[in-house]
Parts: structure tokens; C-alpha cells; sequence
């Protein structure tokens, strides 16, 4: 049953505190129309009269000791504005640090609150700024030091409590005195910034000396909270320069990458979290560019480079990226725009490296040639050479973790034309073939649709094998240290014979292996048999037979080969 009482005694609380809630939004209301109307008809219209006092507010809230000339007041909607002439900042020392002609302000209500200034907009118009790097690393904006102690910073954090800053026609000369540079001017400069809380945002034109950029684009998305630990800010910084001179720069800012020079257009993104860069993407259009990726590796001259290139740490390792990324050296080397993805994570205790291929095309032959200037480890530079690949691939996704050139695991997927690469391990030489794989350590399939194909077997036959053409469909499985190919349907000519065949073949601890074969011929020149003996037959009988047939052909040869090719 509902209970009577509890109902009235609850009804009876929601209207005590409905009233309350009312009253106290009247009170409110009232409380902020008095405030309001004391700016409007007392405070503002006798502004000047609480110059010093405004100053000295300031100045307990900045941590510095603050001068104002003139003040007049007026109102932006429902705030108050504050027009400032004259001001002047001072350092610690008590000497004049930055000088501001005139600064317009919007006040904001949140200065009621927290019990000091606040403005809703801080608006200064053309300062000529000094920004200077003492040979400590300390960076002084006119003679503030802004990487100070906590207790120090209170100017700057100051600033950062500011909902909006924006500086209109500004010039700003930076001196590097840890660098040994000479002076930096930047003009027309324009800065707008936006804090909510922990994280302020700004965006920053200007205008470089012409010898080394067209105008400065830059913006920030970052997030900390006080200048003296700017160690443990983490954002994003975005810089666009339609063209520049990298060279030129390199005076002034460290560049990435060996990036020694190059001229055209710019656009960066750099991530970084305490202090570290994190992640770097940037889009270039530049000619005549000189660049060394790793500082052990030679330098890469280059007449032209276009695209996205991104870099990214991971755990120890990186990652570098592209997106169609093309590149002509000096040498006359070309290399087509390209999608591609290197992941290279460096194993630790139980864990096994990993890593991580991706491409849509790739000419393997420019690879080889440029592999002494990129960034691989030593074994697989090594082996690069080894193999010495031609062709193209496409659509190649490879994941392995463990060692190269014997990982533990691997998958590799894409497409390929006209591969060739020298004898490695059990896999033989070959070259002019097409077609696509799909497999991992377990196994997997490959299909072969190639024309002028190449097939050295130097332990089988005594010849390379040429195909005008070869199709095959097949498949691989690997259990306990052997392999096993199964082909299911291959067909080949050339000039000689022309056939198919079908079957198996199993490697083995010891020997050439296992063969369970079918084959068949529809044309076959006898003269020329000897080429595709096995090399297990004896020599004297391939010799005989090169000398004794000197004639013949055949459109119906049937094989079959069984059993153990050591026997």
C-alpha cells in the first residue's frame, strides 16, 4: 500500500526546495543586474579613477609588476570593454620588459569568480616583439622568461587563463644565442589564441624574409598546463609554406631527417608528447633536395621529390609511411609515386620483434638501388642484395614477427609482374614471372600466368629452363621442417615442347627430395631432349643422347616419375 505520510512529507520537500531554487535564481538575477548596472553607471564611466587599481590587479595575478597610461571603458554586448594605452610590463628587476601602445579588452564575468582579471578578448595591436634563447636554452618574449620556475611564470600562465588573445600587425625578431644564428625577422605578423583550461589553441601568420619563405602559416592544438612545464606538454603543430628554401632555414631550425636542402612547398605535421617529438607527416613538392634518412647511411641527391612522407615512433621502433611519394635522383634514377608502409617494433624479453610491409606498387629494381640509402637494419639490406629482386609488385600486405630472414610467423599477400630474383636458400632463381601469392608460415597458394619466363634449377637440370609461356595453379604447405608443392594444373611451351603437368614434391632431411609426377606433351623436338634430363641421370647418357638424335618430333609423350629423385 502507498504510504500517506511519506507521500505528503516528499511533496512537502519539493516545495521548500522549489522555493529555495527559485529565490536563489531571483537572487542571482538581482545580484548580477546590480553588478551590472554598478559597471554601467558607476564603475565604467569613472574608469580612470581605478587605473592604478586595475594595474595593481593585474599585476598580483600576472606575478609582474604591470603600468597602465590611460584606460577608457565601454561595453561589447553584456561586457564591459577596456580600452589600455601605454602599458608596460616589467621583469623582475623592476626594468621596463615589453612596451604596448594600446591593448583593447573584453572583460570577461569569470574575473568575479576566480578574483582576478579575465578577458573574454585581449586584442593588442602592432608590438614589436624580441624573442630570445639564452645559451641556458631559456626563452625570453621582451625580456620575460618563459621556460621558468613554476613560481616565476606567472606573467605567461597569466596569458594562458585568457579565453582570447589576438595580436593584429606585429613584428617579431628571434635570437638564438644557444645556436650562435643571427637575428630572425618576421613581419606583418598576426596571432590569434584560444585557452579553455588545459588546452590552448593558436594559429600564427607571417610574413619571412623573402630569400627564405612566402608567407608563414602555423598553428597549434596543444595541451598543458603551466609554461614552466612545458616538458609535459603533449599537441600537434602544423606549418605551411607554399615555398620555401629548406637550406636557408636550416640556419635557424634543426631540420628532420638529414634534410640538408631542397626548394618548393611545405606542409608539416608534428606530433609530440613531453618534449619528444612523436610523429611527423609532411607533404612536399621540392626540387633539387639533398637528404640523409639515418646518420650512418649516405646522402641522397635527389632532382625532385613529391608527396606524403610520414614518420611515427612505436615502442622502440618507428614507422615510416608514404602517399604518392615519387622521387628522381641526380643518377637518373626514377621511382613512381607510391602508397607504402614500413613497421619495424624491436622485440624485448619474451617478446618477438615485429614487422610489417605494405605497398600498392612497387618497382622492385629502383628498391635495390636505393636500399644503400634507406633506413633498413643490416640483414635485411643483406639479403636485399643476396636476392637482387626485378619486377613489380602490387597490393603487397607482409606481416612477420621474429628474425629475417627465418621468422617465426609471416603472412605475405599481392600481386606480382615480371619477378626475377637470384637462388636463395630452397628457393631457385627465376625471373619474367607473374602472377599472385597468398600464404604464411603454415603454407598457402601462388598462381602463375607468365610469359618469357626464366626457371634455373642448377641441382636438376643442367640448363636455365626457358617458357614462352607458363600458367600454373599451386599451393604449399610446411609441417615439421619439410615442404610440400602441389601442383595442381601447369602448363608451358617454348620453342622445344609444349605440355602440362601435375603432381607433388616433398623436401627431404637429406637429397634433392620426394616427386610424385604427371606430365604430358603435345609437341616435342627430340633433338634437344638432353636439356630436359635430370641431372641425376648419368652424364655419359645425356652426352649420348645430345650425339646420337639428330632428328624427330612427338605430339603424344606421356611421364610419369615417382619415388625418391636421389634414386
Amino acid at each position: 500500500m502507498i504510504n500517506l505520510r511519506v507521500v505528503s512529507f516528499a511533496l512537502r520537500g519539493l516545495y521548500w526546495l522549489t522555493r529555495v531554487m527559485l529565490y536563489g535564481l531571483v537572487a542571482g538575477t538581482i545580484g548580477f543586474g546590480v553588478v551590472a548596472l554598478a559597471f554601467r553607471y558607476w564603475l565604467l564611466p569613472n574608469i580612470e579613477q581605478y587605473r592604478e587599481d586595475i594595474a595593481a590587479a593585474i599585476s598580483r595575478a600576472a606575478g609582474q609588476k604591470v603600468a597602465i597610461g590611460a584606460i577608457s571603458a565601454g561595453w561589447d554586448g553584456l561586457r564591459p570593454h577596456l580600452g589600455l594605452k601605454d602599458v608596460q610590463v616589467f621583469d623582475r628587476q623592476g626594468r621596463p620588459a615589453l612596451s604596448l601602445s594600446r591593448i583593447e579588452n573584453t572583460l570577461s564575468w569569470a574575473s568575479l569568480i576566480h578574483l582576478e582579471p579575465r578577458f573574454f578578448v585581449l586584442e593588442i595591436d602592432r608590438p614589436a616583439l624580441d624573442v630570445r634563447r639564452d645559451s641556458h636554452g631559456v626563452i625570453f618574449v621582451a625580456g620575460i622568461a618563459l621556460n621558468q620556475s613554476r613560481e616565476e611564470a606567472g606573467f605567461s600562465d597569466w596569458l594562458l587563463r585568457q579565453t582570447h588573445i589576438i595580436v593584429n600587425g606585429a613584428s617579431i625578431t628571434w635570437r638564438d644565442e644557444l645556436r650562435g644564428t643571427p637575428p630572425l625577422e618576421l613581419a606583418s605578423v598576426s596571432l590569434r589564441v584560444e585557452n579553455h583550461g588545459k588546452r590552448h589553441r593558436f594559429g600564427l601568420k607571417a610574413m619571412p624574409p623573402a630569400h627564405l619563405a612566402a608567407p608563414l602559416d602555423l598553428r597549434g592544438d596543444l595541451s598543458g598546463p603551466s609554461v614552466a612545464d612545458w616538458r609535459q606538454w603533449r599537441g600537434e603543430l602544423f606549418a605551411q609554406l607554399d615555398y620555401t628554401d629548406l637550406a636557408a632555414w636550416r640556419t635557424w631550425v634543426p631540420l628532420p631527417v638529414g634534410l640538408a636542402q631542397g626548394k618548393g612547398a611545405v606542409r608539416a605535421w608534428v606530433g609530440f608528447d613531453r618534449g619528444e617529438v612523436t610523429e611527423l607527416t609532411a607533404d612536399l613538392a621540392l626540387a633539387d633536395v639533398k637528404a640523409r634518412l639515418a646518420r650512418e647511411l649516405p646522402q641522397l641527391d635527389m632532382t625532385g621529390l613529391q608527396g606524403r612522407i610520414g614518420w611515427k615512433s612505436l615502442d622502440g621502433g618507428f614507422e615510416i609511411s608514404t602517399r604518392k611519394l615519387g622521387l628522381a635522383t641526380r643518377d637518373g634514377l626514377a621511382v613512381r609515386p607510391v602508397d607504402f608502409l614500413l613497421r619495424l617494433v624491436p622485440g624485448g624479453g619474451p617478446a618477438r620483434p615485429r614487422s610489417e610491409l605494405r605497398a600498392n606498387a612497387l618497382d622492385l629494381d629502383p628498391l635495390l638501388r636505393l636500399s644503400a640509402y634507406l633506413p633498413f637494419t643490416p640483414s635485411v639490406r643483406e639479403r636485399l642484395i643476396q636476392l637482387a629482386p626485378q619486377g613489380n609488385v602490387y597490393d603487397v600486405a607482409a606481416k612477420w614477427e621474429g628474425e629475417w630472414p627465418a621468422p617465426a610467423q609471416y603472412t605475405v599477400k599481392g600481386r606480382f609482374e615480371n619477378l626475377g630474383i637470384r637462388a636463395f636458400g630452397a628457393i631457385p632463381a627465376f625471373s619474367g614471372v607473374s602472377g599472385n601469392v597468398d600464404g604464411n608460415e603454415k603454407g598457402g597458394s601462388f598462381n602463375l600466368n607468365s610469359r618469357n619466363a626464366v626457371l634455373e634449377l642448377p641441382r636438376v637440370f643442367r640448363e636455365a629452363l626457358a617458357f614462352d609461356t607458363l600458367t600454373a595453379q599451386s599451393g604449399w604447405s610446411n609441417r615439421g621442417g619439410q615442404t610440400e608443392l602441389k601442383l595442381s594444373n601447369v602448363s608451358f611451351s617454348n620453342a622445344h615442347l609444349a605440355g602440362n603437368v601435375y603432381g607433388s614434391y616433398r623436401t627431404v632431411a637429406e637429397g634433392p627430395g620426394i616427386i610424385d609426377l604427371t606430365g604430358s606433351l603435345t609437341r616435342a623436338e627430340a633433338r634437344f631432349a638432353g636439356r630436359y634430363i635430370p641431372l641425376v641421370v648419368s652424364s655419359p647418357t645425356r652426352d649420348w643422347l645430345d650425339r646420337a638424335i639428330l632428328s624427330g618430333a612427338s605430339q603424344d609423350v606421356r611421364l610419369r616419375l615417382k619415388g625418391n629423385l636421389a634414386d
